[in-house]
């Protein structure tokens, strides 16, 4: 079947930039793959006559967009007079599924389905070939274990231009589209093997360095995506960057360079110019133009003229130390659960905010969820609660209150039926009492009678969440429940300045001390001078905590800012999460976890507070 103008640019953008284009008003805002694009400047929409329009605000002409999607301006029309019709004829049904469009009625846009998986990478190549022929070129990329995790295909265009389409293995298989961030490098198990290493721009000349006997690498997605990799297998190794010669191929190099005098082992940079070998290079030539115009000459000559150059040329200065406030690093969304992931990612698309606005409350959520039922056991004799604090720090306007509001619908949800359950079987509580004091005095027992029929059970309320509470106050209700609660916070200025207050004898609360212990799930006794029971002991205090707003505690001492999961990012643009399914997650709430769904939950937590605590 053939697709609409609109749907082929998408899917296009998407797979070259590995980006979902995010909708706009009455189209679409995407990275442009015609420049080095970190904030969206590329236009999408649909006129009514079928055909999709384009618009850098960049300046990138209409054909450059093109050519980097590997399109023609064909491909900007529909196919046949049908998709035409089709497009601005389509009837209002039940829903925006049946109709196949999201959006209002004046420009149908396309559902965006979820990506065709295959079982190899040969099948997903084959079903590339059947659209764009038959491939150039083909470099497979490999993790540190030597699977492989994704590949980089290669065609030429008659017009001596070229397509690329990267592919991905996934958790679901293999499918088009760009590999899993951050993305391992070019020949990532042969890295190790030397202390020396090359680094090009592209797979293509990575392959020329080797044919002469180097050990090369590349990063993923060429020049606009150095970032996105990871470097860390370079770490402390003598690097020598061969950048293309043109404008994007020095920007690369400078990129990849202050990566890796970056690293925690920095490496030892070189940036060496072709051109001082060759000064015929031609323009965006790079390593494997260079050994197609020396093909009679012996690899070993052309690796010892290279080496020769290499010796020439200076060693770049590592650069001065991170600033005491680290730059933003984006929240690991690929490390989370299949389900959890998904919500985060379709909830911020739709919302407009960082992903990390909603998974952090989320991972609250789930570990509250796990609580007492599972431990993580690090060693013998070394056991830590699944129990995760998350704070989400942010403007006014950055979108906090709706992620907010989208992570804690399920939990919410089954607060609600929880209350109602309760309040119903507290009616028939009531009704059985009052029917056994009508039983009683109609046969003339007396209230202290040994002859009392049983007393029904008082019904305890199910709970899921608490706000707002004291520690004499949670104390039953976590003896009530015993798997766990999970506290929601939604100014937490409030809750953190009441553990130095001062209660009415004048000394000082111990509610700090106590919360900290809850975080590791520890006993908690408390003494009452009111209430039955007067002591109330629960063995095992298991409370996740999420709030958000601002942090401004200046309280001294110990204080629970180091068991805190922080974000500063935040997006000024967005709208709601109408649309936006959690139905997964009550399951989730409420269900039993596998030892590997806690692990990657917590796992996910470490990872992300490890450096930001």
């Amino acid at each position: 079947m053939n697709r609409l103008p609109i749907e082929r640019v998408l899917r296009a953008l998407k797979d070259s930039t590995g980006r979902e284009p995010v909708e706009s008003g009455s189209g679409w805002m995407a990275c442009c793959p015609a420049h080095d694009d970190h904030n969206p400047s590329l236009s999408v929409s649909a006129k009514e006559d079928g055909r999709a329009l384009l618009n850098c605000f960049s300046g990138c002409s209409t054909e450059s967009v093109l050519a980097a999607l590997g399109l023609t301006a064909a491909d900007l029309f529909p196919q046949n007079p049908e998709q035409t019709t089709v497009s601005m004829s389509m009837k209002p049904q039940n829903s925006r599924e049946q109709a196949g469009f999201h959006g209002r009625n004046k420009t149908p846009k396309p559902t965006r389905q979820n990506t065709e998986t295959f079982q190899t990478s040969r099948e997903v190549i084959e079903s590339l070939e059947k659209r764009l022929g038959k491939r150039s070129a083909a470099w497979t990329y490999h993790d540190a274990e030597g699977g492989e995790a994704g590949a980089v295909i290669r065609w030429e265009r008659p017009d001596g231009g070229k397509t690329i389409r990267p592919i991905r293995h996934g958790d679901d298989g293999w499918s088009v589209g760009a590999m899993l961030e951050p993305r391992p490098l070019y020949r990532l198990p042969s890295l190790s093997k030397s202390e020396l290493v090359y680094v090009t721009e592209g797979e293509k000349a990575a392959e020329a360095g080797v044919a002469i006997g180097l050990n090369v690498t590349t990063s993923p997605g060429g020049c606009k995506a150095p970032a996105k990799a990871d470097w860390s297998p370079l770490a402390g190794k003598e690097v020598v960057i061969l950048p293309d010669h043109d404008d994007a191929g020095e920007k690369y190099a400078e990129t990849v360079a202050g990566i890796l005098t970056r690293l925690d082992s920095p490496a030892k940079v070189k940036i060496v110019h072709l051109r001082e070998v060759w000064p015929d290079l031609p323009e965006k030539g790079d390593l494997h133009d260079w050994y197609e115009a020396h093909v009679g000459i012996d690899p070993e000559t052309l690796r010892d003229q290279l080496e020769t150059l290499v010796a020439s040329v200076e060693l770049r200065q590592p650069e001065r130390p991170r600033p005491a406030v680290e730059q933003f690093e984006p929240f690991p969304v690929t490390a989370l659960p299949q389900v959890v992931r998904e919500l985060v990612v379709a909830g911020s698309n739709a919302i407009g905010c960082d992903p990390a606005f909603i998974a952090l409350p989320v991972l609250s959520v789930l570990g509250a969820s796990i609580g007492n039922t599972r431990r993580l056991r690090l060693k013998p004799g070394w056991e830590v609660p699944p129990i995760i604090w998350t704070a989400i720090v942010g403007r006014s306007g950055s979108q906090k209150s709706p992620a907010w509001k989208l992570a804690l619908s399920a939990v919410n949800e089954l607060e609600k039926e929880a209350d109602r359950r309760w309040r119903r079987e507290y009616a028939e509580y009531r009704d059985a009492i009052a029917e056994l004091k009508r039983d009683r005095r109609t046969a003339g027992e007396s209230a202290d009678s040994e002859e009392q029929s049983e007393q029904p059970t008082l019904p305890i309320a199910e709970r899921f969440v608490v706000s707002d509470t004291t520690i004499e106050a949670l104390a039953p209700l976590l003896l009530e429940n015993p798997r766990g609660l999970l506290l929601t916070v939604d100014e937490l200025v409030g809750w953190l300045g009441s553990f130095d207050r001062f209660n009415r004898g004048g000394r000082a609360s111990a509610d700090a001390g106590r919360w900290l212990s809850m975080f590791n799930a520890a006993p908690l006794r408390v003494d009452r001078k009111t209430g039955e029971p007067r002591t109330i002991y629960v063995p095992s205090a298991a409370v996740s905590v999420c709030g958000c707003k601002c942090l401004r505690w200046n309280s001294t001492g110990d204080s629970a800012e180091g068991h805190r999961i922080r974000t500063s990012r935040e997006r000024s643009t967005g709208e709601n999460a109408a649309g936006v399914s959690a139905a997964p997650f009550p399951s989730l709430v409420r269900g039993r976890h596998s030892s590997g769904f806690c692990r990657a939950v917590y796992g996910v937590a470490s990872l992300f507070a490890e450096n930001r605590v």
